[in-house]
């Protein structure tokens, strides 16, 4: 397993917090990164039914158990055991990384006493491709191919099977799949979700539900803007790009889909970048750029879905107006400035989004 940088965030995280919430999609790794960090640790599957109905009786008996900690798998198939670690928290004392929790669902959990840090991981960002076995040599195999650990098709079983499944009657699994497939043609675009219930043959409300689930699941995240309104991405582009049918990445470079499929792996890259530093997003979609970033600087963000800046792109970049540095971030390796404006090599992204200098 490669020592991401979102692994030496949950590493510094545990040093300082008594409990660590890890969260993120399907196939991002969470369950491997938190038993890799701590070995020997204790460590329960809540995904196990003997083990879960064990520990639906009594959340703070079944604790008991493990009086030097645990490391909890699927803590969201039991939300009351949240409560149950800061129970024992508050009454066992301050130990850090006592407790390290896994989610694939956003809990939307409040600790007002700050005794609970959540480490976001949405997948390997590209410098954490780069120092894995598999060599980079094409930006759009990388896009194509997704930056989960597993492969698109079995993330996509995964998250019917393990996520959905417990918000969907089974027999509507097949059509909430059709759902998905038809919100991939809508991600990265102002959507309407009248629209997304037509295409699958569902009611509108049914439609806003099954959105709201994909969200909660870590399956897609809505961007907004006040003025711009709201889009959703896919968290992974390999994900999108199964959902579209496309296979190979001849294929990607054809489809009229490209440009929507990059700002999903732009998006991604960037906050795959932001959290592994523990930061917050801070990316809106822009009113004349794509989207607008308050980090180091405030950025105007101009995604180029070609390796090279193209002229038209560029244009497009001169004109901004709202006073933020422009950058364009483009497919390309060589990150640049030319003519008043930095163009940021796809393997810079992630950099640009930690607040490093993508010059370096």
């Amino acid at each position: 397993m490669v020592e991401t940088s979102a692994f030496h965030t949950l590493k510094s995280l545990c040093q300082k917090y008594p409990v660590v919430l890890l969260s993120g999609p399907v196939g991002c790794g969470l369950e491997s990164m938190a038993r890799r960090l701590m070995p020997s640790k204790n460590y329960i599957d809540l995904e196990n039914p003997q083990t879960l109905r064990l520990a639906k009786e009594s959340p703070r008996t079944f604790l008991m158990a493990f009086p030097d900690g645990v490391i909890i798998h699927a803590i969201d198939k039991l939300p009351q055991m949240i409560d149950a670690v800061i129970y024992h928290v508050g009454k066992w004392g301050f130990t850090p990384g006592k407790y390290i929790a896994t989610t694939t669902t956003n809990l939307d959990f409040q600790d007002p006493d700050n005794r609970i840090a959540t480490c976001n991981v949405l997948g390997l960002t590209v410098e954490d491709l780069s120092r894995s076995n598999a060599p980079i040599a094409n930006p759009f195999q990388i896009i194509l191919s997704g930056q989960l650990l597993s492969d698109p098709d079995s993330v996509t079983k995964m998250i019917l099977e393990k996520n959905i499944r417990a918000h969907i009657n089974v027999s509507n699994l097949s059509l909430f799949l059709s759902f998905m497939k038809a919100c991939a043609t809508e991600s990265g675009e102002m959507f309407s979700v009248n629209s997304l219930a037509k295409k699958t043959g569902v009611s509108a409300p049914t439609a806003k539900t099954w959105l709201s689930v994909l969200q909660k699941n870590y399956i897609i995240r809505t961007i907004t803007d006040k003025d711009v309104g709201k889009v959703f991405y896919f968290c992974d582009s390999g994900l999108l790009c199964s959902l579209l049918g496309i296979t190979k990445k001849e294929d990607l470079i054809l489809s009229p889909h490209k440009g929507r499929i990059v700002r999903t792996f732009a998006v991604n890259e960037l906050l795959r970048g932001r959290f592994a530093k523990a930061l917050e997003s801070d990316l809106n979609l822009g009113s004349d750029c794509d989207f607008e970033a308050s980090w180091k600087e405030g950025y105007s963000l101009f995604i180029e879905p070609n390796i090279e800046v193209t002229e038209f792109c560029t244009k497009k970049a001169k004109h901004a107006s709202n006073g933020s540095k422009t950058l364009i971030l483009y497919l390309g390796d060589v990150t640049y400035s030319r003519d008043g404006i930095d163009c940021i090599g796809y393997r810079d992204w992630a950099k640009l989004a930690m607040q490093l200098d993508y010059f370096s």
